[in-house]
């Protein structure tokens, strides 16, 4: 699967291979033809990233065909880089943002408790992973609920996309911990068939305690392929730094960046008036092979509300160039949204950037469309000549800071052109298009279209699958222009 895509979670994947295979083999109590089953056994994979060996074995058990192996991450599939409960039959948790698997698989157990199902849940969560205080959370609740039915695994092959787990962050003594935490502790070879079917029956025969089997893997290839995520902490970190005279940056996906440590960003960042630089990459439709567990379609809106906070998305490499400085030395916490994939170039070295300020494209006067970022201000820009052959002349504006908005300019082109057309890789709830409507109500009420995702979550797929999915290509924003200057006519009328 992964070898025919090219992209994937390899050695995440190969790791667990072996103990999925004995699970699924010998001691998961289920029903292939009745996948739902009440009373059958659970399995969730909280490290989600590895679903491609997962999906080996349900296909092998005939939860679904094999074909669909070949379509993993492709648009439309039914096996997404992440395993997804909603898509994929034999799934009985999504996972996606590290560290959830666990505290999930106690809330299974209290909820089958309380109706006297005696299944047994098992869960593999990887070493990186361990990095997450909610992890250690859940640890407390299992032991305090005393959930021996809870059989969990840690993957240890001691490597995460950032390097050797050791040198991320330790997490030894790990057998000391899971014991101080109040488990019941084994620790094998995972690898090894004999040895770990041997501790998932000593597992089996604890009455009062929650189990934890740390396996010594190897990742594939050894490659560093596994995602380690502890942005929380991250940020919590960051706001001390800053206390102290220094300027931190924080990286990560945008999903991670924004709404897996809201709390930790407004409240010790920026109400505290710390200045920290945050940088959300992969954003909506860009996180593609990722899936709709890392598409963020409400970075922009969440960090909207949080007061003073500027906002940018640069459009090219050469805008990167040209914004980062500034946005250094803004003083003030900021966020940025980047593509991580190669972006087309817009603009050359010529080319003049300021915070707060958009850059003009076109003259047109029947329609002016602003957008941000690579993906819509690049197809907004081919829309100016489909639109020309249809006799409509628009300009687009490239609205590089979100927030602050550049007041003047919106006002200036509402009323040469009377009709406002935005366009984000974002929802439309609460991001740009909201910012510009919300502007012009006030200051220059015209008609305003906001065109980006209509209330709807991301999925899997290459990026020129989902543009046409979310209809983000030149051509559906020429059609959205062409509605936007006829709702303008029709209000003449």
């Amino acid at each position: 699967m992964i070898g025919q895509l090219g992209v994937g979670h390899l050695g995440g994947s190969m790791s667990i291979v072996d103990i999925l295979v004995l699970l699924y083999e010998k001691h998961l109590q289920i029903d292939p033809r009745n996948p739902k089953k009440r009373n059958r056994d659970r399995f969730i994979l909280s490290k989600g990233h590895a679903g491609p060996a997962l999906y080996s074995v349900l296909a092998d058990k005939e939860f679904f065909p094999a074909s669909w192996l070949s379509t993993l991450n492709k648009g439309g599939t039914n096996l997404p880089s992440h395993v997804d409960m909603n898509r994929t039959p034999g799934v009985d948790m999504t996972a996606g943002s590290l560290g959830q698997g666990l505290s999930a698989a106690i809330g299974i157990l209290l909820g089958l408790r309380i109706d006297a199902v005696s299944s047994y849940v098992y869960t593999i969560i990887s070493d990186g992973e361990s990095n997450e205080g909610q992890v250690w959370e859940a640890a407390m609740a299992a032991a305090q609920f005393k959930l021996s039915k809870l059989i969990a695994f840690t993957d240890y092959n001691r490597m995460q996309i950032d390097g050797f787990q050791h040198e991320v962050m330790s997490i030894e003594d790990i057998n000391a911990k899971w014991l101080a935490f109040g488990w019941y502790v084994q620790r094998v070879n995972g690898h090894d068939f004999f040895a770990m079917d041997q501790a998932i029956e000593n597992a089996r025969q604890e009455l009062t305690r929650p189990s934890m089997i740390i396996l010594d893997t190897i990742k594939g290839q050894g490659a560093s392929l596994a995602e380690g995520v502890a942005e929380a902490n991250m940020m919590g970190i960051a706001a001390g730094l800053s206390t102290v005279g220094k300027k931190p940056f924080v990286h990560t996906f945008a999903p991670f960046a924004t709404r897996r440590c809201y709390d930790q960003f407004y409240v010790s960042v920026n109400y505290t008036k710390q200045e920290v630089k945050v940088t959300g990459f992969d954003p909506g439709v860009t996180a593609a092979f990722n899936g709709g567990t890392h598409m963020s379609f409400e970075d922009i809106a969440l960090m909207r509300v949080i007061p003073k906070l500027l906002i940018t998305e640069p459009a090219d490499f050469t805008a990167l160039q040209a914004i980062l400085p500034m946005v250094t030395d803004h003083k003030g916490s900021t966020y940025m949204r980047l593509q991580r994939a190669e972006a087309k170039d817009i603009y050359d070295n010529s080319q003049d950037f300021e915070l707060g300020k958009g850059i003009v494209h076109g003259d047109g006067s029947d329609l002016v469309i602003i957008a941000s970022g690579p993906v819509c201000v690049l197809e907004s820009l081919k829309a100016i000549e489909l639109l020309r052959k249809d006799g409509i002349y628009v300009t687009v504006i490239d609205m590089f800071t979100i927030k602050p908005l550049d007041k003047d300019l919106i006002v200036q082109w509402a009323r040469r052109t009377g009709a406002i057309l935005t366009c984000e890789n974002h929802q439309v709830h609460s991001g740009l298009g909201a910012g510009v409507a919300e502007l012009v109500s006030q200051h220059y009420p015209v008609i305003v279209r906001r065109h980006g995702v209509h209330d709807e979550f991301g999925e899997v797929g290459t990026l020129d699958y989902l543009k046409e999915r979310y209809e983000l290509t030149a051509q559906n924003i020429a059609e959205y222009a062409k509605q936007t200057v006829k709702d303008k006519e029709q209000v003449k009328k």
